[in-house]
């Protein structure tokens, strides 16, 4: 079983009110449980102004519904709700998973955060920027302390920061010293 997300926007002209909308939630969790899969979180947005119209509408009912199950009722959902009448648009996505590295490097920056805290307490004259050394860089997967990615490694955690961001250029060129360890 793989974890999925479904957003469906419901086209209020056709799927009006909640008993509505509940029967056609109904449908969907059905489709999942029907094959084996759970529903493990349904999120309504409500009735939304579109970005722009579709098919003559320009209001929606949004609908987040994250699931689990078999990527042949994924697909099967996908086609049910392609056919629906009453479904303006859908989307079924698989969330992106977090990576051991990630984790890791997450748990790292937690315990240099509490231990500078401490010492900041403690000491009072401590700060966190002295406290990070070459094994946070590391555990980061950071090269040196501006935020950089070696190249071929991927920054941190995938999250966008100003300290991780890199230009094109940068990024490209390697270091003289790199070049020789790499021959």
């Amino acid at each position: 079983m793989r974890p999925y997300e479904v957003m469906v926007i419901f086209d209020p002209s056709k799927v009006d009110g909640d008993e509505a909308v509940a029967r056609m939630l109904d449908r969907i969790q059905g489709i999942v449980t029907g094959d084996g899969g759970k529903v493990t979180n349904i999120d309504r947005w409500g009735r939304r102004r579109l970005a722009y119209e579709i098919g003559g509408s320009t209001e929606g009912y949004y609908v987040v519904i994250q699931f689990e199950a078999e990527p042949k009722t994924a697909a099967e959902l996908g086609r049910i709700l392609r056919i629906t009448d009453g479904v303006l648009r859908h989307m079924i996505v698989r969330p992106y998973p977090i990576t051991r590295r990630a984790r890791v490097a997450q748990a790292a920056r937690r315990r240099n955060a509490e231990a500078a805290e401490a010492a900041n307490q403690g000491a009072g004259q401590a700060t966190p920027a002295a406290e990070s050394g070459p094994e946070q860089a590391e555990a980061d997967g950071k090269a040196g302390n501006d935020g950089n990615a070696e190249v071929g490694e991927v920054a941190d955690t995938g999250q966008a920061d100003a300290d991780s961001a890199v230009d094109g250029a940068e990024a490209a060129q390697p270091v003289a010293g790199e070049v020789a360890e790499r021959g």
